[in-house]
């Protein structure tokens, strides 16, 4: 079932408060009126508990959905994964990360850190790893004051 359609019968079930909570936290009040003009109506439907039928609402929808789901898996699994992120200027490793750039070669050339992370990575009780995705950048030359000294 799409998610519009549950949340037009079932508004205020678990996946319902997720979706709106989440929304709240994530999509900040000054970016809706950059994108929708000020005094979007959608803000407050979602705050009364409703569900907007738009079409950046729907897609958001979709995202939680799959949110919902990576949560539903993850916590049935005993135990539970663990998640990690890169953090902006790590050194790549490739064991933990993957990169989203594809490379001459397939090779992440050398000395590559991280730009900024794309998505986390996750630790399951296994042993095995689900690598963060990340954006490599070259590594920033040394500053010129630093090289002076």
């Amino acid at each position: 079932m799409e998610p519009e359609q549950l949340l037009g019968i079932l508004p205020r079930c678990p996946f319902g408060r997720f979706a709106a909570s989440k929304y709240l936290a994530v999509v900040h009040a000054k970016l809706e009126e950059s994108l929708f003009g000020a005094g979007s109506e959608q803000r407050r439907q979602v705050l009364e508990g409703a569900h907007p039928r738009t079409g950046f609402y729907s897609e958001f929808l979709r995202l939680a959905k799959a949110v919902w789901l990576l949560h539903l898996l993850a916590f049935a699994l005993d135990p539970a994964p663990s998640h990690f992120e890169a953090s902006r200027g790590a050194d790549f490793h490739p064991r933990y990360m993957e990169s989203v750039v594809r490379f001459a070669g397939g090779r992440v050339p050398p000395g590559s850190v991280v730009g900024f992370p794309v998505g986390p990575g996750f630790k399951l009780g296994d042993g095995s790893v689900i690598r963060a995705r990340v954006y490599l950048v070259p590594r920033a030359p040394p500053s010129a004051s630093v090289m002076r000294n």
